[in-house]
């Protein structure tokens, strides 16, 4: 008897199935037919695409890396230029333009090491490409090579002819130092100068006795010989890097020696302790003292080297901060120690003697403020000054200063003078101040054609037309003073930094 499906209790057998069954059934081995024909497809596509027929993805020609490497470049992308160099090596064709991009890239990446075998493999293969070799040589210099890069450019040299190359090589040989003294025995201290010039090159000195190299002290100012003996090493090392052989002076000096310690003054203190490196129990002889070259006081105050409110700055001197300053009693009796002083402020003193100062013909900068100074006759021999401050002083004659011909900056503000005319003849200036004085003509001024700063305001002046000639002018301060005549400088005034020329 056969069942019958759908009745209460009655459930089919496991080897029927059902017409809903099978429809789903049905639905699904169709879905499954087309889902690998679909994938039969995408494969059939695949290998279609990859047949390079029409809809494939393009393939990089050489020419297409040599504009990515350009562009990555222009970009600032230098890795992918690279890349796509060595993408383009590949092509013997192109290998001239590859190791050219490549060469490029490491050298915008900083890379000098790789930038420098690169090159090598250029001079190779075009040994005749000079401005690859003369860049290679650079290369190597940077990376310290200097012998190799030398050795080069000397090669390099005795087969073409070529004024950058020639230009190169003379950068490589430095002339050892040349000096105004040779080795021997002196009966006084020296002044130990350069008579050489070096455009390219710092001379580096030791008196230590060991072997001068970039860490050593340049030379500049000159080296003060005063010690019993004295070795100076002394060579000069170019902006390449290269040195030159060294000129080695060995130098005595029989001057007596002399122990200054009991000399107890603030001044010598000052100099044992913070210029000398000595302790305050330690000797101090004159041959130590001669090495002093800068000193610098204001008031009691002595002031460290270096510090603003004690030095010139630019073309001028600038007036001290707002610390109120105590008036200071010191002298100017040590400089008879201190042949080879350079640079000296001596400021708000009460009444400072300037006649020491005579005998310091190497002093280059002076600043004498407020120290209540009338004369300034013992400054007429001191022919080596490039900047002098008498401010707030009681000065009322300058022509002692009239000889001073190396002058570049000049301030004679709050003073007592009527007549700077006689100071014609410093035709170096491109600093001067008179302000606050009594000064009615600055007919001097006509031959100061370099002024860049003037000022004399407050004054009795009554024609400007002299600064006519003045053509580097920045700065023109005049107000207090009863101006008829301007000249050009209303004229000039749109183009000054800064003026009072409108009040």
């Amino acid at each position: 008897m056969m069942r019958k499906y759908g009745g209460e209790g009655n459930s089919p057998d496991r080897g029927q199935i059902s017409g809903g069954e099978k429809r789903s059934r049905t639905i699904r081995i169709l879905a499954g037919a087309m889902l690998a024909c679909g994938l039969m497809a995408v494969a059939a596509g695949g290998s279609f695409l990859m047949s390079g027929t029409a809809g494939s993805r393009p393939v990089k020609t050489p020419e297409d890396y040599i504009k990515d490497a350009r562009a990555y470049l222009e970009d600032g992308d230098y890795y992918e230029a690279i890349v796509s160099c060595e993408k383009l090596l590949e092509d013997d064709t192109y290998g001239r333009e590859a190791w050219s991009g490549l060469a490029n890239g490491y050298s915008r990446l900083g890379n000098y090491e790789e930038e420098e075998r690169v090159r090598e493999q250029i001079a190779l293969d075009d040994p005749g490409d000079l401005d690859n070799q003369i860049r290679l040589i650079e290369i190597m210099i940077r990376n310290k090579e200097l012998e190799a890069a030398k050795d080069r450019t000397e090669e390099l040299l005795g087969q073409t002819d070529s004024e950058e190359l020639r230009s190169l090589y003379e950068e490589m040989n430095i002339a050892p130092p040349e000096f105004n003294l040779t080795s021997g025995t002196y009966d006084d201290y020296q002044l130990l100068k350069l008579t050489g010039t070096y455009e390219n090159a710092k001379v580096h000195y030791t008196v230590d006795g060991n072997e001068p190299t970039e860490k050593s002290p340049v030379l500049q100012d000159g080296i003060v010989i005063s010690f019993p003996q004295t070795t100076v090493r002394a060579a000069a090392i170019g902006a390449l890097g290269y040195k030159s052989e060294e000129t080695v002076l060995e130098m005595t000096v029989t001057r007596p020696v002399e122990d200054l310690s009991n000399d107890y003054s603030l001044i010598m203190q000052y100099i044992r302790n913070n210029i000398l490196n000595k302790a305050w129990n330690e000797p101090v002889y004159n041959y130590e003292m001669a090495q002093v070259t800068d000193v610098y006081i204001i008031g009691s105050y002595i002031i460290e080297a270096g510090q603003p409110e004690a030095v010139f700055y630019e073309d001028c001197y600038k007036q001290y901060d707002n610390r109120e300053y105590n008036r200071g009693q010191f002298d100017l009796g040590f400089v008879q120690y201190t042949p080879f002083l350079k640079r000296l402020s001596m400021s708000y003193q009460d009444k400072l003697d300037v006649t020491p100062l005579a005998g310091l013909s190497y002093l280059e900068e002076l600043s004498l403020l407020n120290d209540n100074i009338g004369d300034v006759s013992a400054l007429a021999g001191l022919t080596s000054l490039r900047k002098l401050a008498l401010g707030w002083n009681n000065i009322s004659d300058v022509s002692p200063l009239a000889g001073l011909v190396n002058l570049e900056s000049l301030g004679l503000w709050n003073n007592q003078i009527s007549d700077v005319n006689m100071l014609g003849g410093l035709t170096q200036l491109t600093y001067f101040d008179v302000s606050n004085n009594q000064v009615s003509q600055i007919e001097c001024t006509r031959n100061m054609p370099g002024l860049s700063e003037v000022w004399i305001n407050n004054n009795q002046i009554g024609s400007l037309s002299p600064l006519d000639r003045c053509d580097r002018l920045m700065v023109v301060m005049q107000s207090g003073n009863p101006v008829s005549d301007y000249g050009t400088l209303r004229e000039k005034a749109a183009g000054l930094y800064k003026s009072d020329l409108e009040q």
